[in-house]
């Protein structure tokens, strides 16, 4: 079965950075290296959105990465327009 995501990456920073400046390359290579992912490409990857919010006083810098299947109807229709 060929399975789609969607992936959200949610930074929560110091400094807030150009909404540009999120770079997530080395994240999805990752993902895919260490398994969680088949490949980082079109055909697994359906959706790819990004958001930052300022770090409170104390709070620690992170970033959540969260997956999340896109069913396999939906899936099969967005692919369908490529």
């Amino acid at each position: 079965m060929d399975q789609r995501f969607r992936v959200r990456f949610h930074s929560v920073r110091r400094r807030l950075t150009d909404p540009d400046g999120l770079y997530t390359k080395a994240a999805l290579d990752g993902l895919t290296a260490g398994g969680v992912l088949v490949d980082d490409n079109a055909s697994v990857i359906g959706e790819i959105s990004y958001a930052q919010e300022r770090a409170g006083p104390g709070e620690a810098e992170e970033t959540i990465i969260t997956l999340e299947e896109i069913p396999a109807l939906i899936a099969k229709e967005a692919a369908s327009d490529y």
